[in-house]
C-alpha cells in the first residue's frame, strides 16, 4: 500500500507542477519555469515544457513591441517629415547671414547655430532610420567579419577614450544567415553604447561563436564592457524607443539595434552583473552547412 501510494505521488507531484505551470501561462504569466530533477519521460516533458514556456514570452513581448515601434514609427516619420525641410532652410539662411554680416563674432555664432542645426538633422535621420528600416537581404555572411567593419569605425574613439578592446572569435569562423549592412549598424550602435557606459575607460570584450537552441544552430556574439552597469528599474526599458539615461543621447541607438537584430530572425538580450558593466547576447540564425 505504501508502495503504491509512493508511485502515485511520484507521478502526481511533477505533473501537477506542470499542471500549474500550464494553468499560468494561460493567465497571460508568461514567467514560467519547471524544476527538472529526473531524466525520465516526465523530466522530459517537463524541459519540453520549459523552451515552450521560453518560446511563448519571447514571441508575445516580440509582439508587442513590433505594435508599439510601428506606431511609434509613423508618429516618428510623420515628425521627421515636418522639421527636416525647415532646417535645411534654416541652415541655408545662417550661412548666408554669416558671410553678410562678416566680423569673427557673427562667424562664431553662425558655427554654433550650425553646430546645433546639424545635431537636429542628425537627430531626424535617426527617427527616419527608425521609422523605415529596409527590408533585411538575408545571405550568408562570415560574423567576425561584419564585426571588424563596424570596430573599424570605432578603433580610434575607443582608444582615445582608454577602452581596452578583446576579441575573442571562435575558429572557423561562424557564418550567419543576415543581412551584413544591417548587423554591421547593430553591432556598431552596441559598440557606441558601450563606449559611452566606460567614460573613465575600461575593456570591451567581444566575442564570437556557433550556438544551439534546441536543433536550431545559431551564431552568438556577445559584447560586454566594464561600465557602471545599468540600474535594475533601468534594464525592462533598455531598447524602448527615446528612452535614455543619456542627457545626449536620443535614445534610439538600442532601439534601432533591436529592431534590426529581429529583423534579421534573432534575438538579443541584456544582463548586468552585480559587479558592473553590461553583457549584451545577440543570437541569429546560423548559415546552412554547404
Amino acid at each position: 500500500m505504501l508502495a503504491a501510494l509512493a508511485v502515485v505521488q511520484w507521478l502526481v507531484t511533477p505533473l501537477g507542477a506542470l499542471t500549474r505551470g500550464a494553468a499560468a501561462i494561460a493567465r497571460g504569466e508568461w514567467d514560467q519555469t519547471i524544476p527538472i530533477s529526473r531524466g525520465d519521460e516526465i523530466g522530459q516533458l517537463a524541459a519540453t515544457f520549459n523552451r515552450m514556456a521560453r518560446a511563448l514570452s519571447e514571441t508575445t513581448t516580440h509582439l508587442i513591441q513590433r505594435e508599439r515601434l510601428a506606431a511609434l514609427g509613423e508618429l516618428a516619420a510623420a515628425v521627421a517629415h515636418e522639421v527636416r525641410n525647415p532646417l535645411a532652410g534654416l541652415k541655408t539662411s545662417l550661412q548666408v547671414l554669416a558671410r553678410r554680416l562678416g566680423g569673427d563674432e557673427a562667424r562664431s555664432f553662425g558655427a554654433d547655430v550650425q553646430r546645433e542645426v546639424d545635431r537636429l538633422n542628425a537627430l531626424v535621420s535617426s527617427l527616419l532610420e527608425f521609422a523605415r528600416p529596409t527590408s533585411a537581404r538575408l545571405i550568408p555572411v562570415a560574423v567576425p567579419t561584419v564585426v571588424d567593419q563596424a570596430l573599424a569605425l570605432v578603433r580610434k574613439s575607443l582608444h582615445q577614450h582608454r577602452i581596452r578592446l578583446v576579441l575573442e572569435v571562435e575558429k572557423p569562423a561562424p557564418r550567419a544567415l543576415a543581412d551584413p549592412r544591417q548587423m554591421e549598424q547593430v553591432f556598431l550602435n552596441l559598440f557606441l553604447n558601450a563606449q559611452k557606459a566606460m567614460p573613465d575607460g575600461g575593456t570591451l570584450t567581444v566575442s564570437c561563436r556557433t550556438a544551439s537552441d534546441g536543433e536550431a544552430q545559431q551564431v552568438e556574439i556577445v559584447v560586454a564592457d566594464t561600465g557602471k552597469g545599468i540600474a535594475g528599474e533601468v534594464l525592462p526599458r533598455i531598447f524602448d524607443p527615446f528612452f535614455t539615461t543619456d542627457p545626449q543621447g536620443t535614445g534610439l541607438g538600442l532601439a534601432v539595434a533591436h529592431r534590426l537584430i529581429h529583423e534579421n530572425g534573432g534575438s538579443i538580450l541584456v544582463e548586468s552583473p552585480p559587479e558592473g558593466g553590461a553583457v549584451f547576447a545577440v543570437r541569429i540564425p546560423a548559415a546552412p552547412q554547404s
